[in-house]
Parts: C-alpha cells; structure tokens; sequence
C-alpha cells in the first residue's frame, strides 16, 4: 500500500542551520554588512515584502550524493516527482514538514523547514523554489539536499527522519571583521546560549539537539572567527 504522511519529528542539524540564521539576523542588526556571496547576502532588517523576497529567493547551497544515482525512468526518481509537490503543500502551513512516498526499496522520505520567522506565503515561495531547483541541480541522485535562506528541503531513499546528521556542513561568511572585539564576542555568547536553549523542540531528544548544536556552534573559530556574520 503506498504510503504517503506527515511527520513531527524534526532533524536537529537543518533545525540548526534554520534558527542559525534566526541568530545572525541579530548580529547583522548590530553590524554594517557588506556585499558578498552566500548566505544573507545583502541582507536588511527590513520587514518589507520585496526585501523578504529577495533574501529567501538565493541559494545558499546544496548537496548532491554521487553515491545515490538513479535513472530518470526508475520508481524512485517518480517517486520524488510525487513527494516534492506533497512537501511543498504541507510545509508551507506550519513552517514544516515531512512526507514519504512508495513502498518497499523505492520508498522516499523528504523532509522541509522554513526559518521560525519566515510568513506562510515566504514559507510556500521558498520552498516551492526548493523543490524546483533541487531536482535540476541533483536530477540523478535519490539523496539531495538544498539550503536556502529561509528554507532548507532534503530526500532520499534511506530513512534519516529524526536522525542525527553532523558529517556534512555548509558555511558562508562576511568578508568583513568586527573591530570591536571584546563586546562582538560577548554578544555573540550570549546569542549562542540563547539558541542552545531555544533550538530544541518539536519532539526532539534535547540530548542530541544539544549534541548537534554545540558541535556546529564549535566550528564558529575555525570558520567565522571575527566575522561580522557567519
């Protein structure tokens, strides 16, 4: 019987990398930003429609798995045709969601968030550019992840719902350094014990979340050391 449902288990690392950004924003709020490539660029603290727009439109990364190739006329690959609309539709209301398609060895599972901040119509607009580009950028892979700004959406055929991912990572940066030191690095303590604290819901082992958080948190000094964000 095909199988196709909605999940409330969260996945601790994309949680991360939704409420870091959620963490940046804050920092950038006390920065002057410079133009530069990746996550947040140009970012305002506008709350206006277009500047919305324009920062949940631009790609922030993406993860193709080599190991997980199929062809374009396999169950699996239609089986992602199917799931993707499914996301898109369910995710868009409550910020997230996960769904799974099919049956047996062809069986997907995908899995969306949109950022704690993000409206329902940028949630919908973002990941429905999530599902579109993740299938031109991984079109032969049945393991694919895409980040955006406000929304990150993942698939793949082995079932990794509710389990623990910190083997792979993308980081962006600002190409400028604070000058303030002392009081950056307070305040950016102070943020990250904030969002220790906050991250961890939805069901989730707090243990693990907090496993997961601390370990990313970590690689701020050898990735982000003084950079107005990260």
């Amino acid at each position: 019987m095909m199988e196709l449902q909605g999940h409330s288990n969260l996945r601790q690392t994309m949680l991360f990398l939704l409420k870091l950004g959620d963490l940046m924003n804050k920092i950038r709020s006390q920065a002057v930003l410079a133009e530069n490539e990746g996550l947040g660029k140009g970012r305002s603290e506008s709350s206006s429609t277009f500047a919305t727009l324009v920062l949940c439109a631009g790609r922030a990364g993406e993860f193709c798995n080599a190991d997980s190739e199929i062809s374009g006329n396999s169950q699996i690959f239609a089986n992602i045709d199917r799931l993707l609309p499914a996301l898109v539709f369910r995710t868009a209301s409550t910020g997230f969601a996960t769904v799974t398609y099919g049956k047996g060895q062809d069986k997907v599972y995908g899995l969306a968030q949109c950022r704690g901040d993000v409206s329902s119509k940028h949630c919908f607009s973002c990941i429905q550019d999530a599902a579109k580009q993740i299938h031109e950028v991984c079109p032969d892979q049945a393991d694919a992840r895409i980040w955006f700004d406000c929304c990150f959406l993942r698939y793949d055929n082995i079932n990794f719902i509710g389990k623990v991912d910190t083997d792979l990572s993308i980081v962006y940066f600002n190409v400028e350094e604070v000058t303030e030191f002392e009081d950056f690095h307070d305040e950016l303590a102070a943020l990250t014990d904030q969002i220790r604290a906050e991250a961890c819901i939805r069901d989730l082992s707090r243990i693990d979340c907090a496993q997961c958080l601390a370990i990313a948190i970590g690689n701020f000094p050898d990735f982000c050391d003084d950079r107005k964000g990260c």
